[in-house]
C-alpha cells in the first residue's frame, strides 16, 4: 500500500511540473495610433517608405500576426507525443471481516493509433503553419501595394489641384472680359454662359480632386497606423517603367516559386497530402495496450497486461479517406485556378498599361500646345479681338485633354502597382532578362 501511495504522490509531482499560470489580460480602452511617423518629422514620406511603414503599422496586420502564432502553437502542439493514460482506484471494504485489507489498482494504457499517425499529424501542422505564415507574407505585400496605390492616388490629386487652380487664377481674366461684353450687349446670355463654363467645370474639378485627395490621405494614414490628425507630406512619385514581353515571360515562369499566395497553397495542398496519408493510416485498427497492477480486499496482488482494439466491420474509414481526398482534388483545382488566372491577369494589365503609356505619350506632347492657344485665345477675347465662344471651346478643348491626362496618370499608377503585385515584384522595378537567351 505504502508502494501505491508513493506512486500517486510521484505522479501528481510530475504532472504540476511546468505547468502554465493563468494571467488575466484586458482589452485596450482606446485607440493604439500614431500622431506621427517615426524620425519623419517635416521630411516628405516617399512611396517605398510608406509602403514599409504600412507593413509596421497597420493594425489589421497586428491581428494578423496573432492568428499566425495561433498556427505555430498548433504546430508545436501536433508535434508532442500522444499523453498516455493512467488509472487508479482504491477498494474499502464496507464489512468487517478478518484478513480484509484495502484494495487498489493502477494501470498504464497507450494508444498505439495515435502514435502511429503522429508523423503525418505533426507534418501536416507543420505546413499549415508554414502556409499560415506565407498568408501573412501575402497580406503585408498586398498591404504595401494597397499603401503604394493610395500614396499614387494622393499624389496624382495634389498634382492635379495645382494644375486646376493655377488655370483659374488665370482665367479671372476672361471673366471680366465677359461680364464686360455681356453688359455692353456684345454678347447674348447663351454666349455669355458657353464662356464661363469652362471655369465652372474647373471648379466643379477642383472640388472632386480635393474630396478625393482627402479620402485617399485619410485611407492613407489608417494604412499606417496613424490618426487622423496626423501631418503627413508626400513626395512627388515618379512614374513607373513597365516590362517589356521577356520580362514578362521570365517573371511569370518563376511566379509559383515566388508570390507568397502560392507558395502558401503550395503549403496547403502539402497539409493535406498529410491528411490523406493519416486518414489512409486511420483505417487500421486502433489499438491500445496496458498493463495493470492491483491487489483486492483479500490481499491477493495481481499483474495484468490487456490489449484492446477495434474491429473495423462496419466502418473502414472509407468514408474519411473519400472525405480526404476529395479535398485535395479541390485544393488541386484551386491552385490550378489561382495560376491560370494570374497569368490572364497580368497579360491583361500589361496590356493596357501599354495602351495607356501610348495614351499619355500622346496628350504630353498635346497638352503644351493646347494650354498655349487655349491662353492666347483667352487674352485676344478679352481684348475684343477673337469670338469669345472660340475662346471658350479652345479652352474646353485643353481641360478635357488635361483632366484626361490625369485620368489616365491614375489609371496606369494602378495598373503598374496591380502588376508588380501581380508579379511579386517591388513597385516600378522590371524584372531581369533571361540571360542565357
Amino acid at each position: 500500500m505504502q508502494g501505491f501511495r508513493l506512486s500517486v504522490l510521484v505522479l501528481t509531482a510530475l504532472l504540476l511540473t511546468g505547468c502554465a499560470t493563468y494571467h488575466a489580460e484586458p482589452l485596450p480602452e482606446g485607440p493604439d495610433l500614431r500622431s506621427q511617423l517615426p524620425d519623419m518629422g517635416k521630411t516628405p514620406l516617399s512611396m517605398t517608405q510608406a509602403a514599409g511603414f504600412a507593413v509596421l503599422g497597420n493594425p489589421g496586420l497586428k491581428a494578423e500576426r496573432a492568428k499566425r502564432d495561433i498556427a505555430s502553437a498548433q504546430a508545436f502542439q501536433a508535434g508532442l507525443l500522444p499523453n498516455p493514460q493512467v488509472s487508479a482506484s482504491v477498494d474499502q471494504p464496507t464489512t468487517q471481516g478478518q484478513g480484509l485489507v484495502k484494495g487498489y489498482s493502477y494501470g498504464l494504457t497507450f494508444d498505439l493509433q495515435a502514435l502511429l499517425t503522429h508523423s503525418a499529424t505533426s507534418a501536416s501542422a507543420k505546413a499549415s503553419a508554414e502556409q499560415a505564415r506565407l498568408d501573412l507574407l501575402w497580406q503585408e505585400w498586398q498591404t504595401a501595394a494597397k499603401a503604394r496605390t493610395l500614396f499614387a492616388q494622393a499624389a496624382t490629386e495634389e498634382t492635379r489641384i495645382s494644375a486646376i487652380s493655377s488655370a483659374l487664377e488665370e482665367d479671372h481674366v476672361s471673366d471680366s472680359a465677359v461680364s464686360a461684353a455681356l453688359s455692353r450687349g456684345d454678347l447674348a446670355p447663351d454666349q455669355a454662359d458657353a464662356l464661363t463654363s469652362p471655369r465652372k467645370d474647373l471648379e466643379g474639378q477642383l472640388l472632386t480632386a480635393e474630396n478625393n485627395h482627402s479620402s485617399a490621405m485619410s485611407d492613407l494614414k489608417a494604412l499606417l497606423g496613424l490618426t487622423p490628425q496626423a501631418d503627413l507630406h508626400l513626395a512627388a512619385p515618379v512614374l513607373p517603367a513597365l516590362p517589356d514581353k521577356a520580362q514578362m515571360e521570365k517573371a511569370l515562369s518563376t511566379l509559383s516559386s515566388r508570390r507568397p499566395d502560392l507558395l502558401a497553397l503550395q503549403q496547403g495542398y502539402k497539409a493535406q497530402e498529410e491528411a490523406v496519408f493519416k486518414a489512409v493510416l486511420s483505417q487500421f485498427p486502433n489499438i491500445q495496450i496496458g498493463f495493470t497492477r492491483a491487489s483486492d480486499t483479500s490481499n491477493v496482488h495481481t499483474t495484468s497486461f490487456g490489449v484492446s482494439m477495434d474491429l473495423p466491420i462496419f466502418d473502414q474509414g472509407q468514408g474519411r479517406i473519400a472525405i480526404e481526398r476529395a479535398t485535395r482534388k479541390q485544393l488541386r483545382q484551386e491552385y490550378q485556378a489561382r495560376i491560370d488566372r494570374t497569368r490572364a491577369d497580368a497579360w491583361r494589365l500589361w496590356r493596357e498599361s501599354r495602351r495607356i503609356s501610348a495614351r499619355l505619350q500622346t496628350l504630353t506632347g498635346q497638352l503644351p500646345t493646347l494650354q498655349k492657344h487655349a491662353a492666347a485665345a483667352t487674352k485676344a477675347a478679352s481684348a475684343g479681338d477673337l469670338d469669345p465662344s472660340l475662346a471658350a471651346q479652345l479652352q474646353q478643348a485643353w481641360l478635357s485633354r488635361q483632366t484626361e491626362f490625369f485620368d489616365l496618370q491614375d489609371a496606369l499608377w494602378s495598373d503598374r502597382l496591380s502588376l508588380d503585385t501581380t508579379l511579386c515584384l517591388p513597385a516600378g522595378t522590371p524584372p531581369e532578362k533571361d540571360r542565357s537567351s
